[in-house]
């Protein structure tokens, strides 16, 4: 079978629905709960530090 037959054989059975829907409100919660306990925060957003705008030349 090939891939436009797949794909029409897919919206014919009405599954093309189900792949466009949003994610529940749960599976959200449940994302930011597995980067928290990876050690990440999304209350205390570490920046990256500031990078100088002038050039030191290397010393000889």
């Amino acid at each position: 079978m090939g891939k436009q037959a797949k794909l029409k054989k897919i919206r014919k059975s009405g599954q093309e629905e189900s792949i466009t829907q949003l994610p529940e409100e749960n599976d959200r919660d449940r994302f930011i709960e597995q980067i928290e306990k990876q050690g990440y925060s999304f209350k205390q957003i570490q920046h990256a530090p500031e990078v100088p705008t002038k050039r030191t030349e290397p010393q000889v």
